[in-house]
């Protein structure tokens, strides 16, 4: 009986390796959905248009970029009965920052905080945000110096120990963002963060902080657009109060949340404007059905049946940008039967990834070519992955090569996380290629 598990990395999480011997089979490469709705006035002028219609141009800039770019952004043109801009999502799990999870809390995330870096959507390359410089003589000790005047949104000053303190939570609450603070960062202590304290961060003042790495990274400030590295304001770094700050979180961030009731959370900018209204609506197809009829303005998911009839449905108004996200199901490294090379080759091989990318995930993915992905630039090339490549005799001859595969071939994967269609998919494909007793297993 062997396991195979399920991951999913995020940008920042694309350079870690797998403990152990055995390393990771790349599977499909995320995008950020959107359709879109609804006459939106102009953008500001220090926003940045997309290279679209005017009109979409201002709903795509003023929301999705704001809200962290989604997948497809389709538009009705009726005139608004709320004259608050609507976005359908999932519901997040947490508005924490460092402890979020999932694509809306990401979302969020980048419209109610300022990271220290920002990434420009030409290049991708990290740009300073809350940061005014991010410096290194070695690589492995960094100097952090923030810009002057930066506020939270309660109107207390966004200091270094904003961020450290912030990071410093992220570790002691065990939340989510903590991985990348020890395993991919590894900032020197992070680990074993004693009390208050973390052996690498140290605040030198008011605007800067120095951080000590476990080793030289020279990627280091492109790490720090994630969400693992905001800030929080004095006030709940001091009280713990974690509850309350994710109900109603304060950032330093463009957009400020002004309620958050009844499945819709209401976000604005501090100085006034039209709101933005992100309501929770995790089925596709609602969030499709709504745009069409001119009740939401912007869907970040579409139905898989709906892919093809997107283009005649919105001409001219939909939008598709590469995700930052890739998933790949790793072989435990205490596996003595999955620990062949060989074997793990031929597991690769023997998946379709096409085939599973325009079926059970409807479009909404690519098939993975890189460990790195497509959104993620400078950093992507194509073409580097020569084992994901579907191959079905070579699949076969490789692992009669490695003395085959007997007994059950365990998936497990998470439950409820929308993954059991093409989990099952890979399950057939591994059964019908290589004559493997691969089952599906969620965990709760």
């Amino acid at each position: 009986m062997s396991r195979i598990g399920l991951r999913t990395v995020r940008a920042g999480d694309a350079c870690r390796r797998s403990r152990g011997p055995v390393g990771p089979w790349s599977l499909f490469h995320g995008w950020t959905p959107v359709p879109y709705a609804r006459r939106v006035p102009s953008p500001a002028p220090r926003e940045r248009p997309l290279k679209s219609a005017p009109r979409t141009a201002a709903l795509v800039t003023g929301a999705v970029v704001v809200l962290l770019a989604p997948v497809v952004a389709l538009k009705a043109w009726s005139d608004p009965a709320d004259p608050r801009l609507s976005v359908g999502a999932p519901a997040p799990a947490t508005l924490l920052p460092g402890d979020v999870r999932d694509a809306t809390g990401r979302m969020i995330a980048n419209a109610v905080w300022t990271g220290l870096v920002a990434y420009d959507p030409g290049t991708g390359a990290p740009v300073g945000a809350a940061a005014e410089s991010i410096t290194s003589r070695d690589r492995r000790v960094w100097t952090v110096r923030l810009r002057a005047g930066g506020v939270f949104h309660d109107g207390s000053p966004v200091t270094s120990r904003s961020f450290t303190g912030a990071w410093t939570a992220v570790l002691r609450e065990g939340w989510a963002g903590a991985r990348l603070l020890t395993d991919v960062a590894r900032i020197k202590g992070a680990g074993h963060p004693r009390g208050d304290e973390v052996q690498g961060l140290k605040v030198k003042d008011d605007r800067t902080f120095e951080v000590t790495l476990d080793r030289p990274l020279n990627g280091f400030p492109a790490l720090l657009g994630d969400p693992a590295f905001l800030p929080m304001p004095d006030g709940v770094l001091r009280s713990r109060d974690w509850a309350s700050y994710a109900r109603s979180p304060v950032g330093n961030g463009p957009l400020r949340v002004v309620s958050r009731t009844g499945g819709e959370i209401v976000l604005r900018r501090p100085s006034g404007g039209r709101a933005i209204v992100v309501k929770a609506m995790p089925d596709a197809a609602r969030q499709y059905s709504a745009v069409e009829g001119g009740d939401l303005d912007i869907a970040t998911r579409v139905p898989p049946a709906r892919h093809e009839s997107m283009d005649a449905d919105f001409r001219g108004r939909h939008l598709a940008v590469p995700g930052r996200s890739m998933t790949y199901l790793a072989f435990p490294a205490w596996e003595k039967r999955l620990s062949s090379p060989t074997v793990r080759q031929a597991l690769s091989m023997a998946v379709d990834r096409s085939a599973m990318t325009e079926g059970a995930l409807g479009h909404q993915y690519s098939p993975a070519d890189s460990l790195v992905a497509p959104g993620i630039r400078p950093g992507h090339r194509e073409g580097q992955c020569r084992m994901c490549v579907h191959d079905s005799r070579a699949a076969s001859a490789a692992l009669a090569d490695a003395g085959g595969l007997t007994g059950p071939l365990f998936l497990w994967y998470e439950a409820g996380a929308g993954d059991d269609a093409w989990v099952k998919a890979v399950a057939d494909q591994l059964r019908k290629e290589l004559k493997l007793d691969a089952r599906p297993r969620p965990v709760p």
